[in-house]
């Protein structure tokens, strides 16, 4: 979290929980303001001139609404206020996102540049956060070993260690072992008159999950883990995390490793395995393409959103899709572009699975069958 003079706090990481408080409609209007930010060149200097016009067109477009000015005073604040208390030329990512209704405001730092834009209607613009939870969005990794067990938490832009206060991250002193002499080490079977190393190993790891899961609690970010090979199997006999991923870092923590080969190594993992489990969806949604539970087009995804049926939505990046959507007759009517009284259904679309617990994939054009540009997996 990175903050101005005055306290102003931009948040580094996008979190469900945010995601229920932009995704829910408050009533009034709602201001989205996305730019990107260049962490490098003579365009990094630009983006306070980048914002001020974005400031300007929001300015302008609340005054074509018929906003009041004590209204459109409070919506502008944040931007305002960035501007004031914030140095937008040293902030470590691609892209800026302010979000401001009455009664509510945030902003984020995004690890991928937008493009500027502003929103402003009866609901947030979400469609530009959603790869921080999908695509780009925050894992964790977990480096094992018998002497140290290391948590950090990671994104496409940086890794930072997490403490582990309270927890005892060495085997010995996990299960107490008081033999100076005994040797902390993996091995498949038990010396003669000697502990069992296997059951040993097995209980120190539990004892990490379980801290683990106190700490991550229901989280649903991938957890990744990095050690020797053969460390690996039996730490996933003990894990109980919802999301261990099947990659793995192989090799030995610390043995020459600097912090930015692990992020590296890290990231790469956590792509391979993004990318596998969205293929596996798909192929999935290919299968069942002839069934009902497989819907393309708004005019059936949305419906289905609506009464929280999807489990999976893909929808095609950038793309919007202006009409009204009629919630009791649970109709939708399409428009050519925005106008007085209609909305961008494809945003809408988001907002309602994610809200029923869908998970949502950005892809790219071409990627559905018949260049749909929205398409979804049903539950029911």
């Amino acid at each position: 979290m990175i903050t101005g003079k005055n306290a102003l706090a931009i948040k580094s990481g996008f979190t469900r929980d945010d995601l229920r408080h932009i995704a829910e409609d408050g009533g009034g209007l709602r201001l989205s303001l996305y730019m990107p930010l260049h962490r490098t060149g003579r365009e990094v200097r630009q983006a306070p001139i980048l914002l001020k016009e974005l400031r300007g067109r929001a300015a302008a477009g609340l005054e074509a609404k018929g906003c009041p000015p004590d209204l459109a005073n409070t919506l502008l604040a944040p931007a305002n206020q960035i501007l004031e208390d914030t140095d937008l030329t040293v902030l470590q990512g691609e892209g800026l996102a302010v979000l401001s209704a009455r009664g509510y405001s945030a902003s984020f730092l995004l690890p991928f540049a937008p493009p500027s834009m502003i929103e402003i209607g009866k609901r947030f613009l979400i469609d530009p956060l959603l790869p921080m939870l999908f695509e780009d969005g925050r894992f964790h990794v977990l480096s094992l070993s018998l002497n140290a067990v290391r948590l950090y938490q990671a994104d496409r832009l940086r890794l930072r260690e997490v403490a582990l206060d309270g927890m005892a991250t060495n085997m010995r002193e996990a299960l107490q072992m008081e033999d100076e002499g005994e040797t902390v080490g993996f091995h498949s079977a038990s010396p003669p008159g000697g502990r069992d190393r296997r059951r040993d190993i097995l209980d120190f790891f539990r004892q990490i999950d379980r801290g683990l899961r106190a700490r991550l609690g229901g989280s649903d970010q991938g957890l990744l883990l990095s050690g020797v090979e053969s460390l690996l199997p039996l730490y996933r006999e003990a894990n109980t995390h919802p999301r261990l991923l099947d990659q793995a870092i192989p090799g030995t923590p610390g043995a020459g490793k600097e912090a930015s080969d692990l992020h590296a190594q890290a990231w790469k993992a956590y792509r391979e395995a993004r990318d596998g489990e969205k293929d596996q969806v798909l192929r999935l949604y290919r299968e069942r393409l002839a069934t009902p539970r497989a819907l393309s087009g708004l005019r059936n995804v949305l419906p289905a959103a609506a009464q929280g049926r999807i489990s999976h939505l893909f929808i095609r990046k950038g793309w919007r899709q202006w009409g009204r959507f009629e919630t009791e007759e649970q109709r939708v009517s399409l428009d050519d572009g925005p106008a007085d009284g209609n909305e961008d259904l494809a945003n809408l679309a988001c907002v309602h699975a994610l809200l029923g617990g869908a998970k949502v994939y950005p892809i790219e054009g071409g990627e559905l069958p018949e260049k749909a540009e929205v398409a979804a997996l049903c539950r029911y």
